[in-house]
């Protein structure tokens, strides 16, 4: 055991000094300390490693420690990167306060966010003198009027601080009741922007609420962020993205909630563009029809200010010309795509017997052997590059004009226009790559939105990476020789006690068969066996039909009724939820349960509210509220899970990773498909027992687990609780047996 490794030890130990400063807030826990143990050798050894924490460890006391004892005694600059904002709120409010305040280390710590969570000052002005005429109605007005309010007072422009300043507003009567819904929509023209940021020559960087951040954070010994952040920053490290680096260098890194790290890498790679990107951006510039004598849009705007300038009256009739060639080009381009992609659907549709959806994913090319793929589209649309190319001529021309303006207001204005400029040749070059990407480290598909066939369509292409191994390899090892001590936790990253497959997907294998990657396990200190139940019922119908839901509802009802509610139901798709919420929420009503619906469009926190509120809650949650969602005690008492969550099959990314496997061999399945289920199933597991004291039922209500080989490995990834493979009726009796003995 290294040096820090002791010290660390010592922190915890009976005696030490959490617990003569925390006293009942803390109890020695075993896991805990040689979890802590784990991450200090880690470090002290530059190694990576990668340590599963079941719930109620305390995983991030014992990451946080040695990262402090690093940071106060060998003034080595630690990040933290979490997936969810909540924990981040948690470890800056909650845990290093704490910590520090029994240790009595002095060290310093910052929650750093992505630059748009920060107002901008310039552009707020600018929206306020209204330099974008017509941008903003008399409603976003008076927001934008609160907002002016607000950020004469903060010290962090930051976003979450807004959304509260508003919610005390709206709960006082001095701001509407849509007030969220009304700074949602007014926030992406006034946060601060890495296309529309002058840098040293905007009038306000010295206050600037985002370089501001950054500089604390150059001073900062330990930072808080956010795990896109830290990939977006390493993406500007590697010359992937144009934009300015965020983070400072660091010596050590946490990875929490890990589990999602492959999503949150793909997501930041991932492009898209559909039928207005173009023309939205040119509407801003050109500014829409107005009547005859009235000016709209940035370029109009410019050219007031510099009316007696004939290089400018000259630079506005190309620009104008060239930008409504490009708008015009892109809708053409987008018409001839959206007619062939919406024949191919049909004729699958056809073929497969299916109908027409809402929403059709169709992954491009549409097949190997068919040459009407969509490549004719594209050549006859190869005038958009060109206009790209002249484009790029007259962002030139007007950083010339930039470089020689001595006026303000027409300095801002060119240098807003050069800015939305550049996005045109942005999303005019994610289109040139959907088209000429033909290698298989990229997905491309499209996706079409129509609710019938007589109604506007809607296309969308999307770009993604199909393996992030190699990236994510190349920010964990980094230089080898001499480089940072790396450890990545969550309550879930091993399949039946195993590391295989998460080491496989961070591109690990290698480093771990050299040593240079640790693995540690630490099991939950919860007795699950005492105070949990896992039911699976053997009678519910394979077939997943009208027969399942009947007998699904009544086995639901039956188990609401001993649990009395307090119970999360969930999906693993919207369809399915609107089944059972159509199916049971009037009969929920009618016993004297408040049933609750997610709302896509809500916000998570909102009905969680509602939830702990509420005496007999049920809550019907996809997505989301598999994980992220903490609420101890009885008021969650049981979790009933419809189906296996296995990922959907047609996903475009998934489906391309699922080829790979084929193509050299793998059982897809076992390597991609079972595993992304059983991280999410524990993910939806894991919502009920949160402390010691809670107890509870968790049912799955798929007969599948009872019937296919993969039973023992789905089973061996959960906690032990007390298990039962009974009929419906058996389940709802040993339900009450236990509820009668917790209770």
């Amino acid at each position: 055991m290294g040096g820090l490794a002791k010290e660390v030890e010592d922190v915890f130990a009976p005696g030490g000094v959490l617990a003569r400063h925390l006293g009942d807030r803390y109890s020695v826990r075993d896991e805990q300390v040689r979890m802590a143990r784990f991450v200090a050798d880690v470090f002290e050894n530059r190694q990576i490693g990668i340590v599963e924490a079941g719930t109620g460890v305390g995983k991030s006391f014992a990451y946080l420690v040695p990262s402090l004892l690093l940071a106060a005694k060998k003034k080595q600059r630690v990040i933290i990167a979490t997936n969810k904002i909540n924990l981040q709120h948690q470890l800056v409010e909650k845990d290093l306060p704490a910590l520090l305040q029994a240790t009595g280390l002095k060290v310093s710590y910052i929650l750093l966010k992505g630059r748009t969570n920060y107002l901008s000052r310039r552009r707020l002005v600018n929206a306020m003198r209204l330099l974008d005429p017509g941008l903003f109605d008399e409603k976003e007005m008076r927001t934008l009027s609160l907002i002016h309010a607000w950020a004469k007072e903060t010290h962090t422009g930051d976003r979450a601080e807004l959304e509260r300043v508003l919610e005390k507003l709206r709960q006082t009567q001095q701001a509407p009741e849509d007030i969220h819904e009304l700074a949602a929509r007014v926030w992406p023209e006034i946060q601060s922007d890495r296309y529309d940021c002058r840098k040293e020559q905007c009038p306000h960087f010295r206050n600037c609420f985002f370089y501001k951040s950054r500089g604390t954070a150059e001073n900062a010994d330990i930072i808080i962020t956010n795990q896109h952040v830290f990939v977006y920053d390493h993406l500007v490290q590697q010359g992937a993205r144009s934009e300015a680096r965020v983070l400072p260098d660091y010596n050590f890194l946490v990875i929490d909630e890990a589990h999602s790290l492959v999503e949150t890498v793909t997501s930041c790679l991932q492009e898209d563009i559909d039928a207005d990107s173009i023309p939205r951006v040119v509407r801003r510039i050109v500014g829409p029809s107005r009547p005859a004598g009235e000016r709209n849009g940035l370029l109009p705007s410019l050219l007031e200010k510099l009316a007696d300038d004939q290089l400018a009256a000259s630079m506005n009739d190309r620009l104008k010309s060239l930008l409504n060639a490009l708008a015009e080009e892109w809708r053409s381009c987008f018409q001839d795509l959206e007619h062939l992609v919406l024949q191919h659907s049909r004729s699958r549709d056809a073929n497969q017997g299916g109908g027409w959806g809402s929403t059709v994913t169709i992954p491009y090319p549409f097949s190997d052997n068919n040459a009407n793929d969509g490549t004719p589209v594209f050549d006859s649309h190869l005038r958009i590059f060109e206009l790209q190319n002249e484009l790029r001529r007259e962002i030139d021309s007007l950083t010339k004009l930039l470089q020689t303006s001595v006026d303000e207001t027409v300095a801002d204005l060119a240098h807003r226009l050069v800015a939305l400029l550049e996005m045109l040749c942005d999303l005019t070059e994610v289109l040139r790559i959907f088209a000429n990407t033909s290698d298989g480290r990229w997905c491309r598909w499209f996706q079409l939105n129509a609710g019938s066939t007589n109604e506007r369509l809607s296309l969308r292409l999307f770009i993604a990476p199909v393996n992030v191994a190699d990236m994510i390899s190349s920010f964990l090892l980094g230089n080898e020789e001499g480089g940072k001590g790396v450890v990545l936790t969550s309550a879930t990253l091993a399949v039946n006690r195993e590391f295989d497959y998460i080491i496989r997907e961070w591109g690990l294998s290698d480093a771990f068969d050299r040593d240079l990657v640790m693995t540690h396990l630490e099991d939950s200190p919860f007795d699950y066996a005492e105070r949990c139940l896992l039911a699976v019922p053997t009678d519910l119908p394979e077939d997943r039909g009208r027969d399942f839901v009947e007998a699904a509802s009544r086995l639901i009802l039956d188990t609401l009724n001993v649990t009395r509610g307090r119970a999360f139901l969930l999906f693993t798709s919207w369809n399915e939820l609107d089944t059972f919420w159509d199916k049971l929420s009037n009969k929920l009503s009618e016993r004297g349960f408040l049933p609750l619906r997610q709302d896509p469009e809500g916000k998570r926190h909102v009905i969680t509210d509602s939830f702990r509120a509420a005496s007999a809650p049920v809550l019907f949650g996809v997505a989301s509220f598999w994980e992220g969602v903490d609420i101890p005690g009885e008021t969650l008492s049981c979790v009933i899970i419809v189906k296996l969550p296995f990922p959907v099959p047609t996903d475009p990314v998934l489906a391309a990773r699922a080829k790979a496997y084929r193509l050299n061999r793998n059982s897809e399945f076992q390597k991609i498909f079972l595993p992304l289920m059983i991280t999410r199933l524990r993910q939806g597991f894991g919502r009920l027992i949160r402390t010691e004291k809670d107890f509870g039922a968790v049912l799955i209500l798929d007969s599948r687990l009872t019937t296919r080989n993969y039973r023992k490995q789905v089973l061996g990834s959960l906690p032990p609780a007390k298990f039962v493979e009974a009929r419906s009726d058996e389940i709802v009796q040993t339900l009450q047996k236990c509820f009668r003995k917790w209770e």
